[in-house]
């Protein structure tokens, strides 16, 4: 309580004290009635000074005849109306009203008690609305952390020409029709913000949203070096929200090359980047606030962000930061040598950019040929030092973003874990010839053993069973028996045979083959060829009057094909003669 508040209690107390029977309770009324608190308040402060009522406590003191399911149902319903901006739709008494039409509580309460108990059990609607604790981040020194937000700015550039200042009484946000002639009209601004120092750069585009294009473009010139600007270079990690350009696998694939780590906050948590909220606002107010009154209006967004540039520089040198006492710059320049990485050519990082992995085929040298967007020819390199990498195999080749025209290779082991070797271009001599590579006569070199090489001669040893790969390697010449003759290449085979040979198989019924063979027809011969042929193939079987015989037979001629049973046929003929005549 206030001294004075605290005087004129130690007041009513002597008063209280001093009355006869009867009189205290309207005195403590008339002080309520005065002060605007209950009775019941006014003992609470009374006692505060020291004032003891002697009133015995209620028995029933704390206790409710609401039922705490019903009225955290009834703040469930209050809260769950609120609107994004936090605006409750609604009221206590129209919750309750419907809840008890439902059948969803017991009675219908009184809309003080509720809220009372609610309040009393954490469940109030002013406290469900209260936001979720946040932890203060720090950083460890410039560029360790840049965040990145956009914003729409205060004011909305013309399609005819010019910028004027958006009025929140002619474009209302709740009159679509008047938001509509503006939507594709807005300024947005962007802000890059040093979290160690709170150096910033901000730049203005002319668009309806954000995109690609525009996130890109904040970042690069972000990175560069700008005149008269102590704020550039590439951060170790990137903070920003989870806009559909911010994450999309063009911006992150660039981040991941230029070797920024990115963390994308979740939607609505806006104190995840705090910095970045905090000079947006700074910029609205202390940049865009005093627009109004320049003398000739603006003439377009380039315009705009001219003035940005001469505020920024001079906000930047002369604001003291609450946090370091000191001016942004002044704190951004304390950055260390290995702190400040220069950012690539702008061509350089459009090319990492819009460049793909590629894959590229490991030749017998152990080299691989690159060419990169922007130069004028391919380029050889070596990847002799890269452990893992073979002869034939196909590795992931990426520009090297800060070294151009040197190459990353990206190699992904068995963990699934990604390194990258970097290569430089081989140089050739005038002749075309590797400017390094061994001269005749002078010193003999080979390439390193690849980890097939190695395997293959341990397998040799292995083979052989020697130790030394000069032993291994002239039983090889000999071509002597592998594995000490211990690999039978036919023991499976034998086996099954010796397994089975007294397993018989039962015979199957089946179905003949439909198929015939073809009928070749040949050209008759007559019965006297027929005969000097049968008379060769006889010799003393053949009877004397197979002439006479074959032409009543066959008047036209003889198949050749038919020969052979025309042969059997005259013996078995000749036999039966010889019995029946016999």
């Amino acid at each position: 309580m206030q001294p004075s508040e605290i005087e004129y209690f130690q007041d009513v107390a002597r008063r209280l004290s001093e009355a006869k029977f009867g009189e205290k309770t309207q005195l403590v009324q008339d002080v309520a009635n005065t002060l605007g608190i209950s009775t019941t308040l006014v003992y609470e402060k009374l006692e505060m000074v020291g004032y003891k009522t002697n009133r015995k406590t209620r028995s029933d003191r704390g206790n409710t005849h609401v039922d705490l399911r019903d009225a955290r149902l009834i703040c469930n319903m209050m809260h769950s109306s609120r609107r994004k901006n936090e605006k409750r739709l609604m009221s206590c008494e129209l919750a309750i009203e419907i809840a008890y039409s439902n059948g969803q509580i017991k009675q219908a309460y009184n809309s003080t008690t509720v809220l009372r108990v609610a309040r009393e059990h954490g469940f109030h609607p002013d406290q469900l609305a209260a936001p979720t604790p946040h932890i203060t981040m720090r950083s460890l020194h410039p560029n360790h952390v840049w965040q990145v937000d956009a914003s729409i700015g205060v004011l909305f550039y013309l399609p005819e020409g010019g910028v004027e200042f958006f009025d929140e009484t002619k474009h209302y946000k709740n009159k679509p029709e008047n938001m509509d002639k503006v939507r594709n009209h807005l300024c947005i601004r962007y802000a890059v913000v040093d979290h160690y120092s709170g150096a910033f750069y901000h730049k203005y585009y002319a668009a309806s949203g954000e995109n690609q294009e525009i996130f890109f473009d904040v970042l690069v010139n972000a990175f560069t070096q700008r005149e008269r600007e102590d704020f550039y270079g590439i951060p170790q990690m990137l903070v920003m929200n989870k806009g559909a350009a911010n994450t999309s696998h063009l911006v992150t694939s660039f981040l991941d090359r230029m070797q920024i780590q990115h963390y994308a906050h979740k939607a609505g948590n806006p104190r995840a980047k705090g910095a970045g909220e905090k000079i947006q606002d700074i910029i609205e107010r202390q940049f865009e606030g005093g627009l109004r009154y320049l003398k000739k209006p603006i003439a377009d967004v380039n315009e705009l962000n001219k003035l940005a540039i001469d505020w920024r520089i001079y906000f930047n040198d002369t604001a003291i930061h609450t946090r370091t006492k000191k001016s942004r710059y002044e704190v951004w320049r304390t950055i260390a040598e290995d702190q400040l990485i220069f950012a690539p050519p702008m061509e350089t990082m459009q090319a990492i950019l819009t460049s793909k992995p590629v894959q590229r085929k490991v030749n017998g040298d152990l080299t691989i040929t690159y060419k990169g967007r922007g130069f004028a020819e391919a380029r050889t390199y070596s990847v002799e030092h890269i452990p893992s990498v073979k002869v034939n195999d196909s590795v992931t080749v990426l520009l090297n973003p800060y070294r151009a025209p040197n190459i990353d290779i990206e190699v992904t082991d068995y963990k699934g874990d990604v390194t990258y070797y970097e290569c430089i271009p081989l140089e050739k001599d005038d002749a075309g010839f590797y400017a390094g590579a061994p001269v005749f006569g002078e010193e003999m070199a080979s390439t390193r053993d690849t980890v097939t090489d190695i395997v293959r001669k341990e397998m040799l040893m292995d083979a052989h069973d020697v130790k030394t790969l000069k032993e291994a390697e002239a039983l090889e010449k000999k071509n002597t028996q592998l594995f000490a003759g211990k690999l039978d290449p036919m023991k499976h085979v034998n086996d099954h045979l010796e397994a089975s040979k007294n397993i018989v198989s039962m015979p199957k019924r089946g179905q003949a083959h439909e198929l015939e063979a073809p009928r070749q027809v040949l050209e008759l011969i007559s019965v006297a060829e027929a005969c000097k042929r049968l008379i060769a193939e006889m010799g003393g079987q053949y009877p004397k009057d197979a002439y006479q015989y074959l032409s009543k037979l066959y008047p036209e001629g003889i198949d050749p094909m038919q020969l052979d049973s025309i042969k059997h046929q005259l013996i078995t003929r000749s036999t039966l003669k010889v019995v029946v005549g016999g």
